[in-house]
């Protein structure tokens, strides 16, 4: 097995960005209006509910814009399994791209009703701060 420090350096960055595009897609205000109109009237709606339920869950997202991202730009940390490689690169991408959104959202607190911070990002480093004052005191 041989494991490529390059690509796996350009699959962190491409983690970072489909982090970001998939936080701000499906938390962001900027695209409130666009999940809203998205939003089924009931359940027998199938196709739009997909697409709901797609353009507000990050995790979702991230499925989505980590293959497209791969596929403008594919890299490989691991060439081992040949074609495997590609789906084993798409579930890192994945994997890393959920928990980092996971972390923004909580950096940022994203009310998960009306997608508007919760707090400020100054009430959040103040709340991190006092986190740590505790945790050294």
């Amino acid at each position: 097995m041989a494991l490529n420090l390059e690509g796996l350096f350009a699959l962190l960055l491409l983690m970072v960005a489909s982090a970001t595009v998939s936080t701000t897609l499906t938390k962001g205000s900027i695209f409130r209006a666009l999940r809203l109109a998205l939003k089924p009237s009931n359940k027998k709606q199938w196709l739009r509910n997909f697409f709901w339920k797609l353009a507000s869950c990050p995790y979702c997202m991230s499925h989505w814009v980590g293959a497209l991202a791969l596929l403008v730009y594919p890299v490989l940390p691991i060439s081992y399994l040949g074609g495997a490689d590609y789906i084993l690169s798409w579930l890192l991408l994945v994997f890393g791209s959920a928990m980092l959104s996971a972390l923004m959202i909580l950096a940022v607190g994203f009310s998960e009703d009306d997608a508007e911070p919760l707090f400020t990002m100054a009430e959040a480093l103040e709340h991190f701060q006092e986190l740590a004052k505790e945790r050294t005191s």
